[in-house]
């Protein structure tokens, strides 16, 4: 853990914090008094790893088509966020009102590919592992970060100019149903004088697929 201070250039080192398993939260004491105004960067080096639960980082098994046996199956690593689950995956204020600009590096097998809230910017390959680093997202919440690393066949749809990118096997029902579900929200009336929010990055997760939407304005 090391703490900087941006306004004398000064490194506020610390290795010591206190945990509180209650409130799930640490603190981290700093060597000197830190001015209400000051700006600090904090910077965290940390390990954890992933869940089978759904919930944070967590692995998915799914049978490939035809294939029942788990030797044949897509391998996945997805995020599962809300409402609170962020501290599962990255230090972070966990809190809905709490915004951050967020941007991805990811090192994983050549074989997978990785995908996020924002494009690709860099993407590089060697010796058979692959680093996949993410455009810089809007101030965002944290529960809204997403992440996958998967092998599963990708689908492109496109709505009302906006690219939807829906992830599962070929025969999964929401992949089919995901651009027909898009058109039917926008075509009923009742959302006739509803606010949407274009940049509104979001991540929905189904029984069968998981989608991401990349929103432009």
């Amino acid at each position: 853990i090391l703490l900087h201070s941006n306004d004398s250039n000064e490194e506020l080192s610390s290795n010591k914090f206190i945990i509180n398993a209650d409130r799930e939260t640490i603190v981290i004491p700093s060597r000197r008094y830190i001015m209400p105004e000051e700006i600090i960067t904090l910077r965290i080096s940390y390990n954890g790893t992933s869940r089978m639960k759904g919930v944070g980082l967590y692995e998915s098994w799914t049978h490939r088509e035809g294939s029942l046996s788990s030797s044949r199956s897509y391998i996945s690593l997805l995020t599962n966020l809300e409402p609170a689950r962020a501290r599962q995956f990255f230090p972070c204020f966990d809190e809905p009102d709490k915004r951050a600009v967020f941007r991805l590096t990811i090192e994983h097998p050549q074989h997978l590919n990785a995908y996020s809230n924002t494009p690709i910017k860099f993407s590089s390959t060697k010796n058979k592992r692959k680093t996949t680093q993410f455009e810089k997202t809007s101030p965002l919440p944290p529960y809204l970060v997403a992440l996958a690393i998967t092998e599963q066949p990708i689908h492109t749809f496109e709505v009302d100019g906006y690219k939807i990118r829906a992830i599962g096997r070929n025969g999964s029902i929401s992949v089919q149903r995901t651009s027909e579900a898009l058109e039917i929200l926008r075509a009923n009336r009742v959302f006739d004088n509803a606010t949407f929010f274009p940049t509104k990055t979001g991540y929905f997760n189904y029984k069968h697929g998981h989608i991401l939407r990349y929103s432009y304005c």
